[in-house]
């Protein structure tokens, strides 16, 4: 806490502390310098991580959309952003069709699926065990972009939804055209049921007009040393 008080203070004065810049997660930094983005979409938000990396760590000043469905972790989401103006929260999950949806509440929160969790993930991780069931709010892209006026801007979309990254993107058709760079969680082999991998999101990029520019390892099996979960970096081509 002492810490993280003392980079806010610093960024005040316009001193941006980048302890990542050399990390996978920290060329992200440099990325958002080299394509001039201006605008970050945050889904799949928890409870802010992501953002206070990019506000804290990397540096970034511009506008920020958290998007998070579910209640207790929105109302942290809240209190994280308090302060912040350029930082602004949004109470939904986004997918392909407006709908109210039961999500699977995960042990660890940040895990909690719109899809079942698959037996590989249960072995590999116990911790994230469902625990219980909460109805939330589901909208799509396409819907929220034309709310939000952001045409003429340099758009970052970051997708981090527990395998439900196909249906987001399936609702998002029309505003990709206008989105300069996706980051989106991709995994090697089945986590949630039903989701896509790896292999399928490469061309599916491609035939949206996107080329692979980065990629950031996650989640690994600690076993057997596998990689389970990447993030891929696609830049309008």
């Amino acid at each position: 806490m002492i810490k993280r008080g003392i980079i806010e203070t610093l960024r005040r004065f316009g001193v941006v502390a980048t302890r990542f810049s050399s990390s996978p997660e920290g060329r992200i930094g440099g990325l958002l310098k080299t394509y001039g983005i201006e605008v970050v979409l945050d889904v799949g938000a928890n409870i802010g991580q992501y953002a206070k990396m990019l506000r804290y760590e990397l540096g970034y000043s511009g506008l920020i959309y958290s998007f998070e469905p579910m209640k207790a972790e929105f109302s942290e989401l809240q209190r994280a952003a308090r302060g912040d103006p350029l930082w602004k929260v949004v109470n939904c999950g986004l997918g392909d069709a407006e709908a109210e949806m039961t999500i699977n509440v995960a042990g660890n929160s940040a895990s909690s699926s719109l899809l079942p969790a698959s037996a590989r993930l249960l072995s590999v991780a116990p911790q994230i065990a469902y625990v219980g069931k909460q109805k939330v709010h589901i909208r799509t892209l396409d819907t929220i972009y034309s709310e939000l006026h952001l045409e003429g801007h340099r758009v970052y979309l970051k997708i981090d939804a527990q395998g439900y990254e196909s249906m987001i993107l399936k609702g998002a058709q029309q505003s990709l055209q206008h989105i300069d760079t996706v980051q989106l969680e991709m995994a090697l082999v089945p986590m949630y049921e039903g989701t896509l991998l790896l292999e399928n999101y490469l061309p599916m990029m491609r035939a949206n007009g996107y080329k692979l520019v980065h990629l950031i390892p996650g989640f690994w099996d600690r076993t057997t040393g596998e990689l389970l979960e990447v993030d891929g970096v696609f830049h309008r081509d």
